[in-house]
């Protein structure tokens, strides 16, 4: 039984390394018709090399381009957030510990659902992930940060861009700068690298409306 764990956990690690199975970040959220659940949200996919939105469900929709997304997030982010699997917490990019997912949902405030993850604890952190090795490496201090483009909001003001944590998400010994951006009626997330002296933003979706 142990050799035959670690041929799955060997298997696992080798599909994360060559990009079949793709890097998810995800973030907490309590459930909509069942507050007492607690959902991780996954807004950002990592695979060969390129950071890309999350694939979504357009619910009702029979246009060819929405059935086909939604083909797209059932191969490849359902198998990931089924029951029995693990999400691993990142605290400040950080891995600390692992979750049980208990079954998957479907997250969504309007027509467009995203296979989502019901887990068994709140780690009362900020990001999780389902990549193993990803927060295996303490991450150097970031000394600067990236300067955001503001946004006006209808008062007049600018719009909040909140840090959520640094994290290594491509695995290149970088710390990423990860933040969490509200608009008008909904939030979406930015991400950004620091390289040749120069914070470049690498990412920006995972929209969700309130």
């Amino acid at each position: 039984m142990k050799k035959q764990s670690l041929l799955i956990l060997q298997l696992f690690i080798s599909q994360l390394i060559y990009g079949q199975t793709p890097t998810l970040v995800f973030t907490i959220e309590s459930g909509i018709n069942n507050e007492k659940e607690i959902i991780a949200v996954p807004f950002v996919m990592y695979t060969n090399g390129k950071y890309k939105a999350i694939p979504v469900c357009e619910m009702g929709s029979k246009e060819s381009k929405a059935i086909q997304e939604c083909t797209i997030a059932k191969e490849t982010i359902l198998p990931i957030v089924n029951a029995g699997n693990l999400l691993y917490v990142l605290n400040n990019g950080i891995q600390t510990e692992t979750i049980d997912i208990v079954k998957f949902t479907q997250y969504g405030f309007s027509d467009w659902q995203t296979y989502s993850a019901v887990i068994a604890t709140n780690p009362n952190v900020k990001l999780l992930t389902n990549n193993i090795l990803l927060g295996k490496k303490t991450l150097k201090e970031v000394k600067s940060k990236p300067i955001l483009k503001r946004r006006k909001n209808p008062d007049g003001g600018d719009y909040e861009d909140k840090l959520l944590s640094k994290v290594d998400i491509d695995g290149d010994n970088i710390a990423e700068l990860v933040y969490l951006s509200y608009d008008y009626e909904g939030q979406f997330y930015q991400i950004f690298t620091f390289k040749n002296n120069v914070w470049k933003k690498v990412f920006e979706g995972g929209y969700q409306g309130v």
